[in-house]
């Protein structure tokens, strides 16, 4: 019989939150995703004999893992929780109003009715006094925050922690204090868990470049170039290919060491890969590695084709094993780029059982289109992000998981299979001359570089660089060890991802923070005085509306640019007040306003989309998601366009009453697309509308109240998503509805 074989790699990652030579971590995410998600990842393993699952754990996240099992490694929010409240200081009563409610509010904070009425009470009003909570107050929230972390089979599994649960508020230290230790007996447990699945051949271990840095721009940014790029990228000069292949050594020698077994397959950072990466890795001795679909397609010059549903429709390529033949040594597999983001995305907002179906027919469709082929050997690699993905899940993912792995299981025709065995006996590979630079994120590397902030960073970092290999080259019997690694923390992916646009962690600061820090450790490490530009942030954060709405509009829809007059009183998003360099912004400024039977939103073009040339003539799209805020019941649907990254904004998690799609391209407005949510959170388009709209160098929108069936002094609240074909680019504010009241 048949088979089609499915490798599961799942990616688990951390950046380093430490500060240059400091055991204390800026943020928690480490410890509370290890308690949560990494213990669990294996859990399974043993209800599904056949059951075979392959993963990454980067070195920095071993080395934190491993740093809070001892005891070595805590962070700012685990030593506030520790600290006896009458000791809190008023600073630290702040950050603990301001960091300890930084959840998602539906999964975390109201799963506890405490924790819940201390959120309401905290955001009652813009500024709340530290004085307006108790210390009781402080100690409850201290313990929530860390309570919610803990799965409900692991508060079983702890008897204190099922008391504290059950306690539901008035904690003392003690209580946390037991918390805390339950978190770091879990954290404890997770390596010698992976060892033992890895022991019994049910997993495989990976490795990953040390500090995840993205290979192909770190070795020459000229990787970054592409045909369509039109912003600067920030100089041809940046190559550090000396670097690239240490990363690679480092992170190999440090899985080995863990594990007690050399890795033979290396996870690429957001799988970015170039032909000189993937000699590197070979040279190495590795023997695969795993790459996007979307480099795959661009490299073969080929299309992998799915139907209007996203099913494929000829698998073929997809599913081979490649080698260069430059390095034939070196197996390189690609993943499917759709199935991911379903994942992450779109199935957390659907019952779990009818997600896990829907996977599992979306393989049964590439298994059919094998059944009659010559060759035995086929393989759908299903390789992800293992953490962030399963926090958007109300039970962390774990009903889906089973569900899709009994399915699996059941299922003759299917193996999930380790990637070393499958790649060793697999009977055909396919030879390539090259392979081309690229990552998953839009076969581009557009996410780090290409942007002035992100820019800049990259020029800081390439300084130090220089720097160090000259003060190297001068003083050969300079120590430089310790340079060079805060060097390397330097060049992680995570950093750049944050910079500048179009990615908001909320807390941007501190990865601009800790990057600079550890450019100035390389050069106070070497007795090196620390150039001055490294004391400034990169940049200055913000995202919120620039003014709200001051009074009634009611503007005539002309689609022209001298609109100012008619629309003074309108609320205004400025995004030209962001770095964001001027080709790569649809939008400039975003007005809403009302009357009494209307709402008003316009969108200024950027004047770049009038200077494109012809033949290219791009489609450009904004989606409106609204909600009414009614007393009766509503139907609600989740947003459609996909998330293309794994920065999950809040509001593209809630479900809307309706959705208003518009689509132009230079100088031509299709029809406007007015949806309503019905039952099953599906969307139904509604016709008989009575919307407006007009373009000629501004988009201008006029949507009847009565469409959206709102009665006046009914409120509503919406956000915009820029979003061309389906996937989103950017959203409009990022962090907090728009809010409009229609007039009474």
């Amino acid at each position: 019989m048949k088979k089609l074989s499915l490798a599961f790699v799942w990616h688990l990652h951390q950046p380093n939150y430490r500060t240059p030579n400091d055991d204390v971590m800026l943020m928690p995410w480490t410890r509370l995703n290890a308690v949560q998600t990494y213990s669990g990842m294996l859990q399974f393993l043993d209800k599904f004999p056949s059951l075979k699952l392959n993963f990454d754990i980067s070195p920095t996240l071993l080395d934190a893992i491993e740093g809070y099992a001892s005891g070595q490694i805590s962070d700012i929010h685990s030593n506030l929780t520790l600290t006896p409240v009458e000791e809190l200081s008023p600073d630290d009563m702040e950050f603990i109003l301001n960091y300890f409610f930084d959840l998602d509010y539906n999964k975390y904070i109201a799963k506890y009715p405490r924790y819940e009425d201390l959120y309401k009470r905290r955001f009652s009003k813009e500024d709340i006094d530290v004085d307006e909570f108790s210390m009781s107050g402080y100690s409850d929230i201290m313990t929530m925050f860390n309570l919610v972390w803990f799965r409900d089979d692991q508060i079983e599994q702890y008897p204190e922690v099922a008391e504290i649960a059950k306690k539901g508020k008035h904690y003392t230290n003690k209580h946390r204090e037991m918390l805390i230790e339950a978190q770091r007996d879990i954290i404890r447990k997770i390596i010698p868990n992976f060892k033992k699945y890895l022991s019994k051949n049910k997993i495989e271990i990976m490795t990953c470049p040390y500090y995840h840095p993205i290979l192909p721009i770190v070795a020459d940014m000229d990787n970054a170039k592409t045909p369509n790029l039109r912003t600067p990228l920030p100089g041809s000069d940046i190559k550090m290919p000396d670097c690239a292949k240490e990363q690679i050594e480092k992170g190999l020698r440090r899985t080995e060491e863990v594990f007690g077994i050399k890795p033979k397959g290396m996870w690429l950072p957001e799988q970015g890969i170039s032909s000189e990466v993937a000699k590197m890795i070979a040279d190495s001795g590795l023997e695969w590695t795993i790459s996007d679909e979307t480099v795959l397609s661009s490299t073969i010059k080929k299309d992998i084709v799915r139907d209007f549903k996203g099913f494929h429709q000829d698998p073929f390529d997809l599913c081979q094993t490649y080698s260069l033949n430059f390095a034939d040594n070196l197996k390189i597999v690609f993943r499917d780029s759709v199935l991911p983001n379903l994942i992450s995305f779109e199935y957390p907002n659907y019952d779990a059982k009818v997600a896990a179906h829907d996977l599992y027919d979306r393989i049964k469709v590439v298994y059919s289109k094998f059944l009659n082929a010559p060759s035995k050997n086929h393989l759908l690699t299903i390789a992800m992000d293992g953490e962030n993905a399963w926090h958007n899940y109300r039970d962390g993912g774990k009903e889906f998981l089973e569900e899709i792995y009994s399915l699996i299981e059941k299922d003759p025709t299917l193996e999930t299979v380790l990637l070393s065995d499958y790649v060793e006996n697999v009977d055909h590979i396919q030879k390539l001359d090259n392979i081309s630079a690229g990552s998953g994120v839009n076969s581009d590397f557009r996410f780090w570089t290409a942007e002035p902030i992100k820019n800049m960073a990259w020029r800081y970092l390439f300084n130090t660089y220089e720097d160090l290999k000259k003060t190297q080259a001068e003083n050969p019997d300079l120590d430089t060890n310790e340079a060079f690694e805060h060097l390397y923390t330097a060049q992680g992916s995570d950093w750049f991802w944050w910079f500048g646009e179009p990615n908001d962690s909320g807390q941007d600061h501190l990865f601009d923070f800790l990057f600079r820090e550890h450019l100035k450790a390389v050069y106070s490490s070497i007795n090196l005085p620390v150039p001055e530009n490294l004391d400034k942030p990169l940049a200055s954060f913000s995202g919120k509306p620039s003014r709200i709405p001051k009074g009634l509009i009611s503007p005539a829809l002309t689609g022209k640019r001298n609109y100012e007059e008619e629309w003074r009183n309108a609320g205004c998003i400025d995004i030209s007040s962001s770095p964001l360099m001027q080709e790569n912004k649809l939008f400039n400024k975003i007005y809403f306003g009302a009357d009494y039977d209307n709402l008003y939103l316009l969108f200024d073009v950027n004047h770049y989309v009038y200077n494109i040339s012809e033949c290219e003539e791009p489609i450009y799209q904004a989606y409106v998601y609204i909600k009414t805020n009614k007393d009766e019941f509503q139907y609600t649907a989740p947003v459609r366009p996909l998330n293309k990254n794994e920065n999950v904004c809040q509001l593209i998690k809630n479900a809307y009453t309706h959705e208003i799609k518009i689509t132009f391209m230079q100088g031509k407005l299709f029809p406007v697309f007015f949806s309503k949510a019905m039952k099953n959170n599906l969307w139904v388009m509604d016709k008989n509308n009575s919307i407006k709209c007009a373009y000629n160098e501004v988009v201008m929108l006029k949507i009847p109240f009565d469409d959206l069936e709102i009665r006046r002094g009914e409120k509503i609240d919406f956000f915009i998503i820029n979003g061309t074909f389906g996937r989103i680019e950017d959203i409009y504010p990022q962090d907090l509805w728009l809010t409009i009241k229609r007039p009474e």
